[in-house]
């Protein structure tokens, strides 16, 4: 090859020596880019999974709240009712005393 004749060493060709240096920078620079490319495409499918399983957390988590939320409404309730019988059965134990 004339490259080896001359005792050039490079990865460059004859060729691509003559080629001005911006010409030669423009190469270099598109693997560059073509390689963050590829770096922020993985990037993105890893951020995507990780959302996707940040969205399903979440999910599981208001489903978790909202089963909680039920229970501490039917407790509440439940108290309710029997605070109401409390009160009821007083009054009706008051009003046979009374009317003895």
């Amino acid at each position: 090859r004339y490259d080896s004749l001359l005792g050039r060493s490079g990865s460059y060709s004859y060729l691509e020596e003559r080629k001005p240096y911006s010409s030669r920078l423009e190469k270099d620079d598109s693997t560059d880019f073509k390689k963050l490319y590829e770096q922020i495409l993985a990037e993105n499918e890893k951020l995507k999974a990780q959302l996707h399983d940040t969205n399903m957390e979440l999910t599981d988590l208001k489903l978790q709240l909202e089963k909680a939320t039920q229970r501490q409404e039917r407790f509440a309730d439940r108290s309710l009712l029997e605070m109401e019988k409390r009160v009821t059965g007083k009054r009706t134990k008051s009003s046979r005393k009374k009317n003895i």
